[in-house]
């Protein structure tokens, strides 16, 4: 009796032990991944000031572990329907209408939720609005870790009447809206100045106070 009882307090004891062990492990050590959902929206275009072509999308970045990870830096590839591949290397996040170039972004568990918006580097000046399939591979730089992660690939197409009108209208934009039930995106070119304002504000293009004005006003 006396032996049966000490040899389940044992049993039990290392139990506990290897639970204790389970979770500092899963708590402290073990790093997890660094994960994407689906962007729900996306954007192709130019960002303001400088026409400089410009991709947006909105997505929750999360964790799989209770670490965390911590993202030093995102670019996207863009592979356009000529052929061409092009680094989207510029990224900077915003929420709640501020802007942050981005760098050193903490991402937990319950992950984040932010506006992402990758710009082509202005010295690149052959990127065209070309009608077609266009795939973009979503890239992260994690603190650690040797290479970049991909975390994505995304696919949208432009017709051949939005890619004409981008290439005559410069305050223009594609925006595309995520359909789970097809699971592709459809787009719709908007314009700045055709009183669009509140398409832009709730796709986060988050324009200046002064332009917001000039906006409401025409």
């Amino acid at each position: 009796m006396n032996f049966t009882m000490a040899l389940l307090s044992l049993v039990i004891s290392m139990a506990a032990l290897g639970a204790s062990f389970f979770t500092l492990w899963v708590v402290h050590v073990r790093r997890g991944d660094l994960k994407m959902t689906q962007p729900t929206m996306l954007f192709l275009g130019r960002d303001q000031g400088p026409p400089t072509p410009k991709v947006w999308l909105r997505t929750l970045l999360f964790s799989t572990s209770a670490k965390g990870q911590i993202i030093e830096n995102m670019f996207l590839r863009v592979h356009a329907p000529a052929g061409r591949s092009y680094a989207f290397d510029f990224w900077a996040y915003s929420e709640k209408e501020k802007i942050s170039r981005g760098s050193g972004l903490f991402v937990g568990q319950s992950g984040v939720v932010c506006d992402n918006h990758f710009m082509l580097r202005r010295e690149i000046t052959d990127f065209e609005y070309s009608a077609g399939d266009y795939r973009a591979e979503v890239f992260a730089s994690v603190l650690g870790k040797p290479q970049p992660k991909r975390l994505m690939q995304v696919k949208f197409t432009l017709d051949k009447q939005q890619a004409e009108k981008m290439d005559r209208l410069t305050d223009a934009g594609i925006f595309f809206d995520w359909n789970p039930e097809t699971s592709s995106y459809m787009g719709h070119l908007e314009s700045r100045t055709q009183k669009t304002l509140e398409v832009w504000e709730r796709f986060g293009q988050n324009l200046p106070q002064f332009e917001r004005e000039v906006l409401k006003r025409s």
